[in-house]
């Protein structure tokens, strides 16, 4: 599929703790968000025609159909109408990266070149992006944060990605603890009929606040199969 726009963005560095890479592209008035690393397995979709999901991917679907069957679902994890654009910016999704889910990685083949780094936020915090859009009637209208990018779709609507410094909830840290504590407790982890690989790994949290407001935690997950998995 040919895309319109592409940004790919991450918190940290290659050669020192760092995040996933996140990627953000267009395609028409369609709009998509994936781990890069995971993008062949999950996309979060936000459609022009107001249905969003996140759902699994036709080719990863292929392979735990069996499962899907077995379990009563279907390949949409989750489902929501996004927000008709208004005047004033309307937030489309968040991405959080807290300072405590940052790790160091092996060195890779990853090609990181059109990567746009963020700066690591400090200890107890983490690094927001916020996906946000708009109607086009305020396209020249003053902001009171600059954003790292301004695409305008075919629909004349606005998207917008912004990126902040806030402190995570203890909810939010609760929700990271379990799932940790989860795999911990799993002799393996697998997708389909693939393990994820051993050692450093990282997964992607979604969750939704009190608001409504939807929105995903990068968080990271160490692996190892001689019979015990550990969590990150």
């Amino acid at each position: 599929m040919a895309e319109d726009n592409t940004y790919r963005f991450a918190v940290g560095q290659k050669t020192t703790i760092r995040s996933s890479v996140w990627r953000l592209w267009t395609k028409s008035n369609d709009i998509f968000l994936a781990v890069r690393t995971n993008a062949g397995q999950f996309k979060i979709s936000f459609h022009g025609s107001g249905v969003c999901q996140i759902g699994l991917t036709t080719q990863f679907v292929e392979e735990v159909k069996e499962q899907l069957a077995e379990a009563g679902k279907d390949r949409s994890l989750d489902r929501w109408r996004r927000p008709v654009a208004p005047d004033k910016e309307k937030i489309l999704y968040c991405v959080l990266f807290p300072q405590f889910c940052l790790r160091a990685e092996p060195e890779s083949q990853e090609n990181t070149s059109a990567v746009a780094w963020q700066g690591v936020p400090g200890e107890g915090n983490m690094r927001v992006f916020t996906l946000t859009i708009s109607n086009g009637n305020d396209a020249d209208k003053p902001r009171e944060q600059r954003p790292l990018l301004q695409w305008i779709l075919p629909s004349r609507e606005i998207l917008r990605l912004y990126t902040s410094i806030g402190q995570p909830s203890q909810n939010l840290i609760y929700e990271y603890e379990k799932v940790a504590k989860q795999i911990n407790s799993t002799s393996s982890l697998e997708l389909g009929e693939r393990k994820l690989p051993e050692g450093n790994n990282r997964m992607a949290l979604f969750m939704t606040r009190d608001d409504g407001i939807k929105f995903a935690i990068d968080i990271p997950v160490y692996l190892t199969y001689n019979n015990t998995t550990a969590g990150g």
